[in-house]
């Protein structure tokens, strides 16, 4: 039994010759002469996290933590906010505030997993521009671009347009990283477009029975609002992709990237207020005046679920982080149901399994190379 050369470490050998995959090339490589039979042998050879053929990573047990963790911090987030934002604080404010506090949890989180010195002594601030410079750009614009959309169009198509960013998610991700999604992948991702547009329109539904008259008076026009929502879902989907090539790609810290986001982010807003009100006293002033400790409650969950969301992007990658999402809204519903006594809507209903069998079937059945397109190593050296 000669099981060849085996790959290097970056390589994982499972039981099955189609899941096996090389993190760094786009191909991958398996030893000619090992068959089915030494698959058991040789896999305590590879990595503890498997990749899945496409380059696209497979789920590990961080991953699926992590995307629990999404999925809990934002069904709970729009209770929190209920019961104890200050509706009289800026939300330039708020954005700063929430800033604030992940750069110092990922301090603390960077220092405590004893990676600070070896992240600080690597660290550049060109390597910052072209990983978080970027994203952060992105995320501005489609923030603009959100608003823009708002003002001038109704809640209903909004909401519903806005779940393609779940499709364009995947789209970017397959152009810059090459991660391809299965068939049965890209039936879970419609299922997950039609379980979030399926939730939006019961809450967009339920919100406009009692403002019919103020629906009527927005102007649902195309250029101004068809087209800011789908560039918003676009960009939303770039800014997923570029965060999933700095955290994958480029290996980057998931809790540098964070704090290189969150300083963009901070100064951003700084500029913003420049521009708009000629410095930052209004701003001040207003915290000042309406800031209350209990608002900090809401604050300091949204920003632990920024700081989750690079820790999923990592693990599990963008466009599962949708499911996290969908997911999470879900939960809203449930504790809605036990907290406030408000009935399950029949949307809800609906969604819940639906959001249940396109999750399973999307870590169930990830994309694998077809036998043609494996390189092995002894053609690679003929090539060389």
């Amino acid at each position: 039994l000669n099981p060849g050369t085996p790959p290097q470490h970056t390589s994982t050998f499972p039981t099955s010759p189609l899941s096996i995959s090389v993190e760094s090339a786009p191909t991958q490589v398996i030893p000619r002469s090992l068959n089915s039979a030494t698959w058991s042998l040789v896999s305590e050879m590879g990595d503890s996290k498997p990749q899945n053929a496409g380059g696209g990573q497979a789920l590990s047990s961080e991953g699926i933590f992590y995307l629990a963790l999404l999925a809990i911090q934002f069904g709970v987030q729009p209770l929190l906010i209920k019961e104890f934002t200050s509706y009289g604080l800026d939300k330039s404010g708020i954005v700063i505030i929430g800033e604030l506090v992940k750069l110092l949890v990922c301090t603390f989180m960077l220092v405590n997993s004893g990676d600070a010195t070896a992240a600080l002594a690597s660290w550049k601030f060109s390597d910052a521009m072209r990983c978080a410079g970027l994203p952060a750009v992105v995320y501005s614009i489609q923030n603009v671009a959100i608003q823009t959309s708002v003002q001038n169009m109704d809640g209903l198509t909004f909401n519903l347009l806005n779940q393609s960013k779940i499709i364009f998610t995947a789209i970017c991700l397959y152009f810059m990283m090459g991660r391809k999604q299965s068939v049965q992948q890209c039936f879970a991702l419609l299922g997950l477009f039609a379980a979030s547009a399926l939730l939006s329109h019961g809450k967009s539904a339920k919100s406009s029975a009692t403002s019919t008259a103020e629906a009527l008076d927005v102007l649902n026009t195309f250029y101004w609002g068809v087209v800011p929502c789908l560039i918003a879902s676009l960009l939303s989907g770039v800014a997923s992709g570029l965060s999933q090539v700095a955290l994958q790609g480029l290996k980057r810290n998931s809790f540098v990237f964070t704090m290189e986001l969150a300083i963009f982010s901070i100064g951003s807003v700084i500029c913003a207020e420049f521009a708009a009100r000629g410095g930052l006293g209004h701003l001040l002033e207003n915290i000042q005046k309406e800031f209350t400790y209990t608002a900090m409650i809401p604050i300091t969950t949204n920003a632990l679920g920024g700081i989750v969301v690079g820790l999923v992007v990592k693990h599990a990658g963008g466009v599962r982080k949708g499911f996290s999402i969908v997911g999470g809204i879900l939960l809203t519903g449930v504790l809605q149901f036990f907290v406030y006594d408000d009935k399950l809507s029949q949307e809800m209903l609906v969604a819940f399994p639906v959001v249940i069998a396109s999750t399973i079937t999307h870590i169930r059945y990830p994309f694998l190379m077809a036998p043609h397109q494996y390189v092995y190593p002894d053609d690679k050296k003929k090539k060389q």
